[in-house]
């Protein structure tokens, strides 16, 4: 199996220019799942061994989907307070957005669905850069390394629990298949602890929607912060504060990779802060400034879960095709300024080579990969100002996420640190 040309921008659009994530309809039943008590998961090179409680390996290299720049684990979901349990892999470790969002068609344990305020069955559509997830809100304890939610909400993508609102809920990809998202779910640990903070008070938040019924059209509904779909880290007895993501360094490209998420920030002693500087986000957001050539926008975001840079117009060659991909002659570098809402600053260096020719290695870890952002995004940031610093900053470097109200020892979250 070999990587292709595949676009992978996942990071979150919740309340960036207003566009909060967006909920609609469009599979499984309103009540449960399919019921089963055994452990299923797909054939892929998922790494999953850990030691330590608070660590969780996942791997870049071969998966199912053919996407480089992939970083995949494994989560065991359960029914609440049952031993119950499924392990699925294949999740997509991603810091640009909050929650655990699952593929109906890979979960085969039966998992009640949430009661919206006033009745009908809670649903969602969270908007990504590249798509969107539609389905129930269900309930489970999600088990992580030797860390547990208990009993937190989960979107399930795909299920039958009503017509998608297309009125409201948009993008090039409706990601409800493990195909069209090409994980078998995301693993949401970003800045927030819920995902959509401003749709605790009104309906109008193209958010959250009550569902009838399979059949008949979902209403938008207010939905509190205890029903939300929430960030698993957020919700550990211990650990809770934030994630830190390290990565081996990768000179141009490798067959593959194995990286560790650690749970908490300044908990234990393999997740102190040292001397990272930290980058405050906007407070319901993980956006924060830079300016990257002639460009600076407040729309900067560290995002595990997109495969490559995406960048604005920086003037490098694209490959031909109107893809996006950057295809230059020879290794480009660049230079970007980032600053946190709270002023700090740092200047960081970073490489954009062939987009052919990382993919022609056959390998599956491809550092310099990236494209334009005004060609590949689905929804303009400020005219494509988003600075997308997705997977290949990761490597080589330790990164941590703070989440939103949180106490750290660099301060109370949202924050990002390197």
């Amino acid at each position: 199996m070999k990587p292709t040309r595949l676009l992978w921008s996942l990071a979150a659009l919740v309340t960036a220019l207003a566009l909060t994530a967006c909920g609609g309809g469009g599979g499984g039943s309103s009540g449960t799942s399919s019921n089963s008590s055994t452990s299923s998961s797909s054939s892929s090179s998922t790494s999953t061994t850990t030691t330590v409680a608070n660590v969780q390996t996942f791997t870049i290299g071969s998966n199912p989907f053919s996407v480089p720049n992939a970083p995949m684990t494994s989560v065991t979901i359960c029914v609440p307070g049952t031993t119950t349990c499924q392990t699925i892999d294949n999740i997509l470790v991603d810091t640009g957005s909050s929650g655990l969002r699952i593929q109906s068609s890979v979960l085969s344990i039966g998992l009640t669905a949430a009661t919206a305020t006033g009745g009908g069955t809670l649903a969602e559509c969270m908007e990504f850069g590249s798509g969107f997830t539609w389905g129930s809100v269900r309930n489970a304890d999600v088990k992580i390394g030797g860390e547990t939610a208990s009993n937190i909400p989960i979107q399930v993508a795909g299920d039958s629990v009503g017509p998608i609102p297309t009125s409201n809920c948009t993008g090039a990809t409706e990601m409800d298949t493990p195909a069209n998202m090409n994980a078998n779910g995301i693993l949401g640990i970003g800045n927030l602890a819920q995902d959509c903070p401003s749709c605790t008070a009104t309906a109008n938040n193209t958010t959250y929607y009550s569902c009838a019924s399979s059949s008949t059209a979902c209403t938008l509904t207010a939905t509190p912060l205890t029903a939300q779909v929430i960030n698993p880290v957020a919700a550990f007895s211990t650990d809770n504060n934030g994630v830190v993501v390290q990565l081996p360094a990768v000179t141009q490209t490798a067959a593959s990779v194995t990286g560790t998420m650690t749970f908490g920030i300044g908990t234990a002693s393999n997740n102190t802060l040292g001397s990272a500087t930290i980058f405050t986000t906007q407070s319901d957001t993980s956006f924060f400034n830079s300016t990257l050539g002639s460009t600076t926008t407040p729309f900067t975001i560290i995002d595990s879960g997109s495969n490559g840079y995406f960048l604005p117009n920086t003037g490098i060659t694209q490959c031909s095709g109107s893809t996006g991909w950057f295809c230059p002659s020879s290794t480009q570098s660049l230079t970007a300024t980032l600053q946190g809402v709270s002023g700090n600053t740092k200047t960081v260096s970073f490489s954009i080579a062939s987009e052919a020719t990382l993919i022609g290695t056959g390998n599956w870890a491809l550092n310099g990969l990236g494209a334009n952002v005004s060609t590949t995004l689905t929804t303009t940031f400020g005219s494509g100002k988003l600075v997308d610093l997705g997977l290949p900053f990761f490597y080589g470097r330790t990164v941590y996420t703070a989440i939103q109200g949180k106490s750290t020892p660099g301060g109370t979250g949202p924050y990002v640190a390197f």
